[in-house]
């Protein structure tokens, strides 16, 4: 019986905080202009909101004048126009709104990978994994034949191939 209530408290809470999550980024924000400085559209968006916006001056010039399409909108689509085009993102996090420098990452040509695995007498594998390896969640399971398709590889990627 106790387990049970602790099994109810613990799904409430995990819903509760979840849906936290999605009320913060739906938060309606309005605007008073829709040419504004970073600066001044942080504050407004920070009085509306109760959360603090957070930034390194380094990384963002809050001086810049900012056009967006609408000055009405959810905290989402306000704060994605706000920093189109600066280089940043952001996460919301409790009360905060971090501001942070997208990561730079090398630019990879991406392809279509297609095998077979066989056994040391060229039989196919039924149901052999293939995964990517710094990243598991990117696999497939080899068919009937031994084959098997990936999709939006990274040219470098290394496969790992096991068979249970």
């Amino acid at each position: 019986m106790r387990k049970n209530y602790l099994n109810r408290f613990l799904f409430l809470f995990i819903t509760f905080f979840l849906f936290q999550t999605q009320i913060s980024q739906a938060q309606q924000v309005s605007l008073s202009n829709s040419r504004l400085t970073l600066r001044m559209a942080f504050t407004e968006i920070e009085r509306q909101t109760g959360k603090s916006v957070d930034y390194n001056r380094e990384i963002i010039d809050v001086n810049k004048t900012a056009s967006i399409p609408r000055k009405d909108g959810s905290l989402s689509e306000i704060m994605t126009a706000l920093l189109q085009g600066t280089g940043c993102t952001y996460v919301v996090r409790e009360k905060h709104i971090v501001i942070s420098k997208i990561q730079a990452t090398a630019q990879q040509t991406r392809k279509n990978v297609t095998g077979n695995v066989t056994d040391q007498q060229g039989e196919p594998i039924i149901g052999a994994t293939i995964v990517v390896k710094d990243n598991p969640s990117r696999g497939t399971v080899t068919d009937i034949d031994g084959n098997f398709y990936l999709t939006n590889i990274a040219d470098d990627a290394v496969l790992h191939v096991s068979y249970v």
